[in-house]
């Protein structure tokens, strides 16, 4: 995915970073990937949790966070730094798109919430009977 075709939600987000804010809630969160885009409907955001990264090892190029995110059709887990900043948002319903960017940028914005993987779990979709 080229980012250059990715345009912004809105004038002023508040981050500029990996994580971006809109004034008026969003329908959707959209998490933005090297290679695809996925979407999920905001309001249908039921849980989330921080923890710590269980693969994280001590070095700085590897993210000390996990944000795990519960949709009733996927689970999506975000790995970062200071991912703690975004749950206010995620609260509010404010958080409409979610980038991947190279963890070596991640301390070059030390201000803000810092995404570097991306991971989404579909859950399989029931099949109807004939």
């Amino acid at each position: 995915m080229n980012p250059e075709l990715v345009t912004p939600l809105s004038e002023k987000p508040q981050f500029g970073g990996t994580v971006e804010l809109v004034p008026p809630p969003p329908l959707m969160i959209e998490f933005v990937g090297k290679q695809q885009v996925c979407c999920f409907p905001i309001h249908l955001l039921t849980h989330f949790a921080l923890e710590a990264n269980s693969g994280h090892d001590g070095k700085e190029t590897t993210p000390p966070d996990q944000l795990t995110l519960n949709f009733p059709t996927a689970v999506v887990t975000l790995l970062g730094w200071r991912l703690e900043m975004m749950l206010d948002p995620l609260g509010g319903g404010r958080v409409g798109r979610v980038r991947a960017v190279d963890a070596a940028l991640a301390g070059l914005m030390v201000e803000e919430p810092w995404v570097s993987e991306i991971w989404i779990r579909e859950f399989e979709r029931p099949k109807l009977c004939p």
